[in-house]
């Protein structure tokens, strides 16, 4: 169980209905935070904002709103429950009818506390032609300072690592909102409404004295020293994916006389987190009874490892295991009978030579020597989010209109089509790790419906 308190204070100064000031303070208790430290966190805020739309709107009457904004604040980032605690862990087994433990490998310091996000933002908003469109841009500026982190520690003290407050972590990018009605008519009304955002810095400042890196993540039990792996590096964004790669010249795979790939470890991939993200929601309203909701998101760059790639493709379960070679023979059949994966590449001196490798061979070599790059995707999609289809309910029309205001009935559909993707082996809008998907669920698609009633 988590208590939690707090004291907030709040100020608000307006002038003349165009200039605004305010500001805010607020201290949390926390039954997670440390007693040593108090068991609190304090947080701040304050704004600036301008209103110039009324100032100008003789001389620019096409303005119908505009606003330019400034602010700082703190987000909280408190610790959960028991991170303070190094707690023995229940097994699954039992030995002679008791209960087995497992001695934690993780050293908390007592002194281990939340930390607060200071966030800068300016902004502009702006709304034309009486509503019909307009935009909000916000260019912002985070730093995450002496947050909660793992570090490692050598395995003779017991411990393998140690929680401590480190690190910085420096962010900056813009967000952008718009909307638009194209139609806006008696019987037919369109409104669209778009997000776009950019990440332009991540960088990792620090971690801790004298340690330049740790992991950040690597996918589960079951892929061993063959998977790919995030890590946090000082100097470097945040999130940047590594593994077992190909070793190449030139660009150009290096291949042994037998056709198969050398390994270049630790290879950099690139990272976890993609350049651009955002959204389009169309609503349309229908005789003023029927509205189509349509929603589409999207995300662009970025990287990520899948596991059940890795492993289907070892045990021959995906398509590109039995697909045909350059000879129209399947890849599957021995080499001697046209069958095998035609391999190109350059030898140790850098000349070009190419081979066909039996394909149990050819795509058991990446388990067999920890080359995770094979199975390294682009987080790149296009996906139709939600449908609806909404029908308001005429409840006056049929007498029921003194017990029920509104009414209105809605069909459902969510995750209906992924309209596009880089990787057409998995959905990478479903992915539910830092450095990919670890073997899990694919995504699901759902129809429904849904009756809102109001009274």
């Amino acid at each position: 169980q988590v208590t939690r308190r707090a004291l907030f204070v709040r100020a608000d100064i307006g002038f003349r209905n165009f200039l605004f000031v305010e500001g805010s303070y607020r201290r949390d208790y926390l039954s997670t935070e440390p007693t040593i430290t108090g068991g609190y966190i304090d947080s701040k805020s304050g704004g600036l904002s301008f209103v110039f739309s009324d100032l100008i709107k003789k001389a620019v009457p096409f303005i119908s709103y505009g606003k330019i904004r400034g602010s700082i604040g703190q987000i909280l980032n408190s610790l959960n429950y028991n991170q303070l605690n190094a707690l023995y862990s229940i097994g699954v087994q039992q030995y002679n009818g008791n209960i087995t433990t497992t001695v934690p490998n993780n050293l908390v310091d007592p002194q281990l506390q939340g930390a607060v996000n200071t966030e800068k933002e300016i902004g502009l908003e702006m709304r034309f032609l009486k509503n019909r469109f307009g935009f909000n841009v916000t260019y912002w500026d985070r730093t995450n300072k002496n947050f909660p982190v793992d570090l490692s520690v050598p395995a003779q003290t017991g411990y393998t690592l140690i929680s401590k407050n480190a690190g910085e972590l420096a962010k900056k990018g813009w967000d952008v909102t718009a909307f638009v009605k194209p139609v806006q008519s008696k019987n037919f009304n369109w409104d669209i409404s778009a997000t776009w955002g950019y990440l332009t810095k991540n960088e990792i400042v620090s971690i801790f004295p004298g340690l330049n890196r740790i992991n950040l993540d690597r996918s589960g039990a079951f892929a061993t020293s063959s998977s790919a792996y995030a890590v946090n590096e000082v100097g470097q964004p945040w999130g940047q994916m590594f593994g077992g790669g190909i070793k190449k010249i030139n660009g150009v795979p290096q291949l042994t006389a037998s056709g198969l790939f050398i390994r270049e470890a630790d290879t950099k991939f690139g990272s976890v987190l993609p350049n651009y993200t955002g959204g389009v929601q169309n609503t349309f309203n229908l005789f003023k009874h029927f509205t189509l909701n349509v929603n589409i998101d999207y995300s662009v760059g970025g990287r990520f490892f899948s596991l059940s790639d890795f492993w289907g493709t070892f045990s021959g379960l995906t398509a590109r295991t039995a697909e045909l070679n350059d000879r129209g023979i399947p890849l599957r059949d021995p080499v001697a009978d046209g069958g095998g994966v035609h391999v190109f590449g350059v030898d140790a001196t850098g000349k070009a030579v190419d081979y066909y490798v039996d394909g149990q061979t050819y795509f058991h070599q990446f388990r067999n020597n920890n080359i995770s790059e094979n199975s390294i995707y682009d987080l790149t999609f296009v996906k139709l989010r939600e449908l609806s289809l909404g029908y308001k309910i005429p409840v006056e029309k049929l007498g029921i209109g003194k017990y029920v205001k509104t009414a209105v009935f809605s069909v459902v559909s969510r995750n209906p089509w992924l309209i596009y993707t880089k990787n057409k082996g998995f959905d990478p809008s479903e992915i539910s790790n830092v450095y990919g998907e670890d073997g899990q669920l694919p995504g699901t698609r759902s129809v429904g419906v849904n009756l809102k009633l109001g009274f």
